[in-house]
């Protein structure tokens, strides 16, 4: 799944994993804000999807 196919190549990336809740979500959620690719990894592909 991908919310953003064409990633800015020019941006940092970062690969969080447990991203579906708790701390790795408010992670992954910091990361995009202050400009990071992010791609998010968790057990539950649903509760992925309302992270990006």
């Amino acid at each position: 799944m991908s919310a953003q196919p064409n990633p800015d190549l020019q941006a940092p990336v970062a690969l969080v994993t447990g991203a579906t809740s708790g701390i790795g979500r408010a992670i992954a959620l910091k990361l995009a804000s202050d400009g990071f690719y992010v791609i998010v990894h968790g057990r539950d592909a649903s509760r992925g999807k309302e992270t990006m």
